[in-house]
């Protein structure tokens, strides 16, 4: 009896788990055979089925196929995601998939996919040679190794920068807003001045203080607090910060904790200090003449040149140095946001800053990692602070 009972339940156990496996064969079978799709960590849809055209390719990548080219071998698309998320991070695999899935469709021939909106082109050039494709986007080989994500985000926001609505009525703040910020302006009523050792001019007895440029224009001016006089209708000289602060509490720069506030008005960068006021002129518009400029110099690469049309064309610089033996230069434009500092005639030395006034181009140079960028940086601040630093 008992080895009955013993076989019968060999025989259910066995039963059930050739029931079991059974299922299990039948379920894969069928996962097999029907059409799947699965979504990646990435959140973007494969499609299992192989692509038939260039179209389901670029719907694969949940992007827009646009036919509107005549030509062979381009693909106008509106792209799923642009070169890099919006936190910096890559987009390097979306493109390199996305690439890998059109070749077949190429025969080994160059192709191109061409998004006008985001100003993205993505170059595969095919090497007869390796029987390998090259990536190249926006003309920039190895992109990735070459641009910075959070640059690649930082100027595409970059906005024009807002100045300090407040209106200023220093005398001599105001003649050199009128004309330009040319010294010569308010040369006769400031009288004979005093040469100092820190490229400064002092006048009034020490009271007033200017820096100029070669092309006569006032950089920099430095009142003591000991100097009467108004800018603007509230605020006066040898004011408290806390006393300014009340009447302008929306500085650009600063604190009454660090010792000083910094305000970027239209016409000017003003900086309160409990001992003296510094003051930049300043103008917030396009750079036509520097762009052309940098563009010329990016193309041929003379740096000669390039140093040569900034002293010719472009007269607003605070420093120019240039070495034709070591390919070196230094050239520094703080009201403008740009700072030049090629060594061995690399144009990755040009950097601009926050205070710069972007276009399209300059953005789109930084994006491609042609130049530099400082995104959270002002320079006139940072030479300000320089400045303070040196006394």
């Amino acid at each position: 009896m008992k080895k009955n009972k013993t076989m019968k339940k060999l025989v259910l156990v066995i039963f059930i788990l050739f029931f079991c496996l059974l299922c299990l064969l039948l379920a894969l079978q069928k996962f097999e055979n029907q059409e799947n799709i699965k979504v990646s960590t990435e959140g973007m849809v494969h499609i299992e089925e192989k692509p038939e055209n260039p179209e389901e390719v670029m719907e694969k990548y949940e992007s827009t196929h646009i036919d509107k080219s005549e030509e062979d071998n381009i693909i106008y698309a509106t792209l799923a995601k642009d070169l890099y998320n919006e936190d910096g991070s890559s987009n390097e695999k979306f493109v390199k998939d996305l690439v890998d899935d059109l070749k077949p469709f190429y025969e080994n021939e160059d192709f191109s996919i061409i998004d006008k909106n985001r100003k993205i082109t993505i170059d595969a050039d095919y090497d007869q040679e390796s029987e390998t494709y090259d990536i190249i986007i926006n003309g920039v080989e190895e992109f990735y190794d070459n641009t910075d994500g959070k640059d690649y985000v930082a100027v595409q926001d970059s906005e024009i920068v807002k100045g300090t609505n407040f209106t200023v009525r220093e005398y001599f703040l105001n003649k050199l807003e009128v004309h330009d910020g040319y010294f010569s302006q308010i040369a006769s009523e400031l009288g004979e001045g005093t040469e100092l050792d820190n490229g400064y001019t002092s006048y009034k007895d020490g009271l007033i203080k200017i820096r100029t440029v070669d092309t006569g224009a006032v950089r920099n001016i430095i009142y003591d607090s000991s100097y009467e006089t108004y800018y603007t209708n509230q605020i006066k000289n040898g004011m408290s910060l806390k006393e300014i602060e009340e009447y302008e509490p929306k500085h650009d720069f600063g604190s009454v904790e660090e010792g000083y506030l910094g305000y970027r008005q239209f016409s000017f960068y003003i900086f309160f200090y409990p001992e003296e006021v510094s003051v930049y002129s300043y103008a917030y518009r396009e750079n036509e003449k520097f762009e052309w400029i940098l563009s010329e110099y990016l193309e041929d690469g003379d740096l000669e040149q390039f140093v040569d049309r900034i002293k010719k064309k472009w007269k607003v610089y605070d420093k120019l140095e240039y070495n034709p033996e070591t390919q070196s230069a230094y050239i520094l434009i703080s009201t403008r946001g740009v700072e030049i500092d090629i060594k061995n005639n690399n144009p990755k030395g040009v950097k601009l800053y926050s205070n710069y006034y972007f276009t399209d181009y300059t953005r789109q140079l930084v994006k491609n990692g042609k130049i530099s960028f400082e995104a959270n940086t002002d320079l006139v601040n940072e030479v300000e602070k320089e400045r303070r630093n040196s006394d």
